[in-house]
């Protein structure tokens, strides 16, 4: 029998992740046994592989980090960085022909 520890309750999608300066950082999109992605939205918007140790606790949709913003650029892995563009370039619009829309409702 495996025993969990009380304060660190399951992550799931969604759930909000706040830092050890209690700012809250962004939101869960992938959970896994040994780490979970979040997608930051405090700055700079990417995505970030935490390890599960860097967790303090889970308190109803809250993700608690024991790391401040510095740590977790140093013990996390950037998966993927987007900057946000104001003029939308490099967006290519997809034509979908009206049957298939059609075919898909």
């Amino acid at each position: 029998m495996q025993r969990r520890c009380p304060r660190r309750g399951p992550i799931h999608f969604g759930m909000h992740v706040c830092d050890a300066h209690e700012q809250l950082l962004g939101t869960v999109i992938l959970a896994r046994k040994d780490h979970f992605v979040m997608r930051q939205e405090l700055g700079i918007n990417q995505l970030v592989a935490v390890p599960q140790v860097a967790v303090a606790g889970v308190v109803g949709g809250i993700v608690f980090l024991s790391l401040t913003p510095g740590e977790i650029e140093i013990f996390c892995k950037t998966l993927e960085r987007k900057e946000r563009s104001d003029t939308g370039t490099g967006l290519i619009p997809r034509l979908v022909p009206p049957q298939k829309l059609a075919e898909q409702t």
